[in-house]
């Protein structure tokens, strides 16, 4: 295991059965992504864009994290599973539209994960898909597949990851 955490204050006791089940474990590391990404985010930012970067309150209305100078407003995505059999997705960007500077989006989907920033005009003028406008490109990031939109997670990919 990478890193671990203790969890107290829960309600009820989880039993030793219960936390030894494999579908256990990915369903707690599935809800801890989102905070996980969140914190990594600022550090992130603060390298590619040369200041501070501080988290927005929680449920903050158009992006999660800012720039000391307030100019810079980041919202940050992740995704773990896939959206389809070919495709990576993240959804929850339409009201973003007009609020934020860039979208950061995680893949933690793949064994070695991938981060883009992509700049607000051009996120929104990609490609989005059925009524609730999931953002998809491919998960082996093949430009073949969802052209636009995973040319573009490539164009602004942090090559630190690499």
């Amino acid at each position: 295991m990478k890193n671990s955490i203790t969890i107290t204050g829960l309600p009820f006791a989880i039993s030793k059965k219960r936390q030894s089940d494999p579908e256990f474990k990915r369903n707690i590391l599935l809800a801890l992504y989102p905070e996980c990404a969140e914190s990594q985010a600022i550090i992130i930012a603060e390298k590619e864009f040369g200041q501070r970067f501080y988290p927005m309150p929680y449920n903050w209305k158009g992006w999660d994290i800012e720039s000391e100078d307030k100019l810079i407003k980041i919202e940050v995505k992740q995704t773990s599973v896939k959206g389809n059999r070919t495709n990576l997705s993240i959804g929850s960007t339409q009201g973003k539209k007009d609020e934020c500077t860039h979208i950061m989006i995680f893949d933690l989907y793949n064994e070695k994960y991938s981060i883009s920033v992509i700049p607000h005009d051009e996120f929104f003028a990609s490609d989005f898909h059925g009524k609730v406008k999931l953002w998809r490109w491919n998960k082996d990031y093949n430009i073949n597949n969802q052209t636009k939109n995973t040319t573009l997670f490539l164009k602004y990919k942090i090559k630190d990851n690499e």
